[in-house]
């Protein structure tokens, strides 16, 4: 067993002050030396967040949380004045290096809502209750109760948005033709497959090329749909895959120097494509790189007299930046 000695004991006794109608606090937070690497104020800020609906009515004693650090183990030893149990959780933060804070005050606040979910359950006969010595306020079980019900409840679905951009290479089997791409991206995650992702996407895409005698440039409005499987990689990293499909109005202008002819095209065509990346959670908020290829039919082509053909149906490949809120899940 490790020494002693290297344990450092911090005592969070959470610190609430419920309304004035309350009375009563909710929760005192006191530090000894120790745990220096975390930031209490943020684990306390978090975790009324959590509790907030048992902290509104709290009319009792403040609940009690305890904790043992050694190097990046954290031991909880929580006191619940509303059951009477003393609830402990061993805690191993290194995964967690950016967001620890986060992660122990949500390790906190489950343990709370785990003991408080009991009171959802029917009261016990009064003679068996009597018995047992149980007392519960009922003012402040009100409020634990509805923290209860808030945790355990399950939401069908969750919906998010992405906003994506970067550069897009077409014209692979001639000279290359770059682009730039924007779009935006809702999301919709189902409870039942929490790692799956569908979209759909509304975006806008031009580019162009020189030639010796005039220049060849295209605009793409698009919207496509697809589905995504988010791997999680650790509690802060994914990796996702998507699949898509859909359409857009290209328009491709051939603009000739020196008054020669340009070649021009418009239409409606389709495309599908495949995309791959990492996602970093980071700060409530999600960013990622991915890498995108596809393919777009029918053959639509832009010429300037004397030049040659810029074809832009056929491969394309590209990459993203992404900035995401919303629509979890179960992959982060």
């Amino acid at each position: 067993m490790k020494r002693l000695s290297r344990l450092c004991l911090v005592t969070a006794i959470v610190a609430f002050t419920a309304p004035a109608s309350a009375g009563s606090r909710f929760l005192d937070l006191s530090t000894a030396e120790g745990c220096s690497g975390l930031r209490l104020e943020e684990v306390e800020r978090v975790l009324r967040l959590e509790l907030a609906a048992a902290a509104s009515t709290w009319s009792t004693d403040p609940i009690g949380v305890e904790l043992q650090c050694e190097d990046e183990h954290v031991r909880v030893a929580a006191t619940d004045p509303l059951t009477k149990k003393r609830l402990t959780r061993e805690v191993d933060l290194s995964a967690a290096r950016t967001d620890r804070e986060r992660t122990l005050a949500l390790v906190v606040s489950q343990l709370f809502l785990t003991s408080w979910s009991e009171l959802l359950l029917p009261p016990p006969e009064p003679v068996v209750a009597q018995a047992m010595g149980a007392h519960v306020d009922t003012s402040a079980g009100d409020g634990a109760k509805e923290s209860a019900r808030t945790a355990l409840a399950v939401p069908s679905f969750a919906i998010g948005l992405d906003v994506v951009g970067g550069p897009r290479v077409r014209a692979l089997s001639d000279s290359a033709l770059v682009g730039g791409s924007g779009a935006i991206r809702p999301t919709l995650v189902f409870a039942f497959a929490k790692r799956l992702r569908w979209f759909v996407e509304v975006g806008f895409e031009g580019g162009g090329t020189q030639r010796a005698s005039g220049d060849v440039n295209y605009t793409l409005p698009s919207a496509s749909a697809g589905l995504a499987y988010r791997l999680p990689l650790s509690s802060a990293i994914a990796l996702e895959v998507g699949a898509f499909g859909g359409a857009g109005v290209l328009d491709i202008t051939g603009s000739a120097r020196g008054g020669g002819i340009g070649q021009s095209a418009s239409g409606v065509v389709a495309e599908v494509g495949g995309r791959i990346g990492p996602i970093v959670r980071v700060l409530g908020a999600r960013v990622g790189l991915e890498l995108a290829a596809g393919a777009m039919l029918p053959r639509a082509v832009g010429r300037v007299e004397s030049g040659e053909d810029v074809v832009l149906s056929g491969a394309w490949l590209g990459a993203n930046l992404v900035v995401g809120f919303g629509a979890e899940g179960g992959g982060r």
